[in-house]
């Protein structure tokens, strides 16, 4: 196990996965969100090959396969069901990994488990919000503040071993995003569908997705895909 120790802020889904990849490099990490109980939010999402190839070699390839739908083909129809265009994906456009149609909540809470379980509940602190950090040569020490109690604790995601001369000192940066109130986005009038899963239970193999501001019902042989997370049809 090597003396490095991070810190993670951010329980999602980029936050465990890199907990997760961290860890099985020998690497010690802890992860630190800001909700207390996170739980399954969020519409359906489309794993590309790139990123299953990555969650498989967590382990994940199996829970994957039998959580998500393996996506063949991407239709684009009009709101009539007329097709447009079509593509293959996944293993269909000749990757060696599947394009996966998932529920965003549910790869998270996927993921969550596994890092309960090889990383440990102890080094999982929900209901802490990042408030900043502080830096004294290579040390350094990062603060959050508990939701509930509103207390403030830090973590020190350094070790007590100084690199060598020749390794550059390790930098952290947190970013926080700046949104401008005064210039808002624009609907182009186009509505596109995230799939989550079916009605029926049936599991899919191509994504339909509409155009033109409305969805009508499907034509024979067509899934309807525009489904809510809790499985009802827009």
């Amino acid at each position: 196990m090597s003396k490095l120790q991070i810190v993670v802020s951010g329980g999602g889904i980029g936050g465990l996965s890199l907990a997760l990849s961290l860890h099985q490099a020998g690497i010690a990490v802890r992860i630190y969100e800001a909700v207390r109980d996170p739980s399954p939010l969020g519409v359906g999402i489309n794993l590309q090959p790139t990123a299953v190839r990555e969650l498989t070699e967590l382990g994940l390839g199996g829970t994957l396969a039998r959580c998500g739908n393996a996506t063949e083909r991407l239709n684009l129809c009009n709101k009539f069901g007329q097709l447009i265009y079509s593509e293959p994906r996944g293993l269909a456009a000749g990757y060696r990994w599947p394009q996966v149609s998932i529920h965003r909540g549910e790869l998270q809470l996927i993921l969550l488990r596994a890092v309960r379980e090889r990383i440990g509940d102890r080094n999982v602190r929900t209901g802490a919000r990042l408030t900043g950090f502080t830096q004294r040569g290579r040390r350094l020490r990062v603060h959050f503040r508990d939701r509930e109690s509103g207390s403030e604790f830090s973590a020190k995601p350094t070790s007590s071993s100084a690199p060598t001369a020749s390794t550059p000192p390790c930098g952290t940066s947190f970013i926080r995003p700046k949104a401008s109130h005064a210039s808002r986005g624009r609907s182009c009038g186009a509505l596109l569908s995230r799939p989550s899963h079916s009605l029926t239970g049936e599991r899919w193999s191509s994504l339909d997705i509409s155009i033109n501001g409305s969805s009508s019902t499907p034509s024979a042989g067509r899934r309807a895909v525009n489904c809510s997370p809790t499985g009802s049809v827009k």
